[in-house]
């Protein structure tokens, strides 16, 4: 995490790779292993077969071993490392449903409906991305609301949908921005003053400039 927000991706990387070794799993990488590990999680996904784990030694395992994917999957965003973004959903999705209901399987739920959304120009990622902010929601986890709000903010942007993305980004901000770290939420706020400046709407783009310049006055 912290050479992630150093932007140190390099780092980060061979960090994520010596973590993944520890709990003895293989890296989302470029080996053909690799990509025939998440095509069978990816198909997993699809046919819905999951199997709970009740094991508490394992469940704990399984615990590190999302998050780890999570790690990937955010860091694959911020590189623009697609091929591990994907690969890293897929297997987070799979890991996570052994789990149940919890802030893995939210979590997990809105990085796999992401890369749907991609994939399909918007199609089929939907039911994920409610899926995670449901489960956010019932488990009372406000930080995952507030990431999957945001995921959708910019699914709605690359899909052109500027009224919703700019509408799902408000509602994040302004409710749940607290509940954001300082880089998401300044990224988010400034993708909201570009999309006000391009509409022509000068006082919602000043607002949203002010509302970053005031966040970072709250920043130590």
């Amino acid at each position: 995490w912290t050479y992630e927000t150093e932007l140190d991706s390099e780092s980060a990387w061979r960090a994520l790779e010596r973590a993944f070794r520890e709990v003895g799993e293989s890296f989302p990488g470029s080996s053909l292993a690799s990509f025939g590990k998440s095509a069978g999680a990816w198909m997993r996904n699809a046919l819905r077969s999951v199997n709970r784990e009740t094991d508490a030694s394992e469940r704990h395992r399984l615990r590190i071993l999302a998050l780890l994917y999570y790690r990937v999957f955010r860091l694959g965003m911020l590189a623009d490392e697609p091929s591990r973004v994907v690969q890293a959903s897929a297997r987070g999705l799979d890991v996570a449903q052994k789990l149940g209901p919890g802030p893995e399987l939210a979590r997990a739920s809105a990085a796999y409906g992401l890369v749907l959304s991609g994939l399909s120009r918007g199609k089929g990622g939907e039911q994920y991305l409610k899926q995670g902010e449901e489960i956010a929601t019932a488990t009372k986890n406000p930080v995952t609301v507030a990431h999957i709000q945001q995921l959708n903010a910019v699914i709605a942007a690359l899909l052109g949908d500027v009224e919703r993305s700019l509408e799902i980004g408000s509602r994040c901000l302004l409710e749940h921005g607290h509940w954001r770290e300082f880089a998401e939420h300044c990224g988010l706020a400034y993708n909201q003053e570009l999309l006000e400046s391009v509409r022509g709407r000068g006082q919602e783009e000043l607002f949203w400039l002010d509302h970053i310049l005031a966040r970072l006055e709250l920043t130590p």
